[in-house]
């Protein structure tokens, strides 16, 4: 079984410690340097700070859309059938609220290490959070085909149907974004520095 990678295994592949003389006292400092590729999402600048943007937004809605349905004061929300996959659907939306907000932040050229987290957090998590959301709403539906309709199970059924379809538009637009890496020569001008500097 292949053994994970810790954070300061991750670390240790992309960067690199380079002493550097400095006024204390031991004569030097150490400063860590990126030297794995960086890492593009292959889209214009600007509109890629508007995906950025529009994947936070729909997130944000999300999570506040599907707090909203569950906080209704509903017979629905009681149901077993209905509660746990709402909650599931809670517990995977997390995952994608970290990755929406890592990408709003990640730089145009980013290291390996965010590209990495961000991708896993908006390709699988949103399409699980959004069928968790799906089938809280097919609950609600059952219940009023069973019990009749109310204001407050339909506000739950449409706020969970909602919740589903934003959460799988976030990862429908992210995916339609590919990728690409470019060398990284940032070594080779801290080293070329260092030696002008000796």
């Amino acid at each position: 079984m292949k053994k994970r990678k810790t954070l300061y295994d991750r670390f240790q592949e992309d960067y690199c410690a380079i002493y550097e003389p400095a006024n204390n006292k031991n004569g030097f400092r150490i400063r860590y340097v990126y030297y794995s590729p960086w890492y593009l999402w292959e889209m214009e600048e600007s509109a890629l700070k508007r995906q950025k943007r529009k994947t936070l937004l729909e997130t944000a809605a999300g999570l506040a859309v599907f707090l909203l349905c569950a906080a209704i004061y509903s017979d629905v929300n009681t149901q077993i059938f209905i509660a746990v996959p709402a909650l599931l659907a809670l517990a995977a939306a997390v995952p994608v609220a970290f990755g929406a907000g890592q990408f709003f932040f990640a730089k145009y050229r980013t290291t390996r290490f965010v590209f990495e987290d961000v991708n896993k957090r908006l390709r699988f998590w949103p399409t699980l959070a959004s069928l968790f959301a799906a089938a809280a709403g097919i609950g609600c539906l059952y219940y009023m085909i069973r019990y009749g309709v109310s204001p407050d199970r339909l506000a739950a059924l449409l706020g969970y149907g909602l919740t589903s379809f934003l959460l799988r538009d976030v990862e429908r637009q992210y995916m339609r974004i590919s990728f690409t890496t470019e060398p990284n020569d940032t070594l080779k001008h801290v080293q070329r520095a260092t030696l002008n500097r000796e």
